[in-house]
């Protein structure tokens, strides 16, 4: 059994910080598929269930919260309810996870890429702020393994197992992939454009949190410059983080599969 669990989060996602673990929401967005793999080649995946659910088999840290320097993290009005009116496809409560050795960070800022300020709105300051930074594109939390790796249902209902998804992760570690994204795909033939499509999955997003104001402004000629290297986790690899990057070879001719700048951290009051 693998001693160490990167979970990683590929796709568009607002991270609330509670008290007691993160809250990973997942707004429906047409054209995004909602599977988790332990492996980066979808060749074997399992379905989440449009519902809500919690990760278990991993040991539970203490809570943190998020820092703005590195990430998109907004402050909630006290009063906010996330997702009022159930618009999201899932839930995910994830443990907030602990330091292997009181120096690895739990938490990891991925696929970033220099952007400049487009976004706009009275909350967009905090966003923009991150600039001359990369935007980071998703999320890792990095933990140690406890028992069996699985997905609890909030209403009880079976849950679902996960350690018997195929793996290509090295010895030691398992790369838990939650896929609430676009597949790889060539977006042309199915009539997305790029923008449009972000567009759209970041005003899902933010139609999460009904008092946050804040919209995506991408200008015309737009051409985002990927960061030149990033730290990543132990036990993955840049394939990892995005299978659709040039040289990782098993799925050619397409294109990224991360929705790129299109996550937010929230704070909860």
């Amino acid at each position: 059994m693998a001693d160490k669990v990167n979970v990683l989060l590929h796709g568009i996602f607002g991270y609330v910080f509670t008290p007691k673990c993160i809250e990973a929401y997942a707004p429906a967005v047409c054209g995004h598929i909602y599977q988790v793999s332990r492996s980066r080649s979808l060749k074997t995946t399992k379905d989440l269930p449009r519902s809500d659910f919690g990760l278990i088999g991993v040991q539970a840290g203490w809570s943190f919260p998020p820092d703005p320097k590195a990430s998109p993290v907004v402050s909630l009005l006290k009063g906010s309810v996330v997702d009022e009116f159930g618009k999201r496809f899932c839930k995910i409560c994830l443990p907030y996870p602990k330091t292997f050795d009181g120096q690895v960070r739990p938490m990891w800022t991925l696929d970033a890429y220099q952007v400049g300020s487009i976004f706009s709105g009275r909350d967009a300051d905090c966003l923009n702020s991150l600039q001359p930074l990369p935007f980071p594109s998703m999320h890792a939390l990095c933990y140690e393994r406890e028992c069996d790796l699985q997905f609890v249902m909030c209403d009880g209902s079976d849950p679902i197992l996960l350690d018997d998804l195929e793996s290509d992760a090295p010895d030691g570690f398992t790369n838990l992939h939650i896929w609430c994204t676009t597949p790889p795909m060539d977006m042309d033939v199915v009539g997305y454009t790029r923008e449009g499509h972000l567009r759209r999955g970041f005003a899902a997003l933010v139609d999460l949190f009904p008092l946050l104001e804040v919209s995506i402004q991408i200008p015309d000629g737009f051409t985002p410059e990927p960061a030149v290297s990033e730290a990543l986790p132990a036990g993955v690899q840049s394939c990892d983080v995005d299978p659709g990057r040039d040289g990782c070879g098993h799925i050619p001719d397409f294109g990224h599969v991360n929705c790129h700048y299109a996550n937010l951290l929230a704070l909860q009051p």
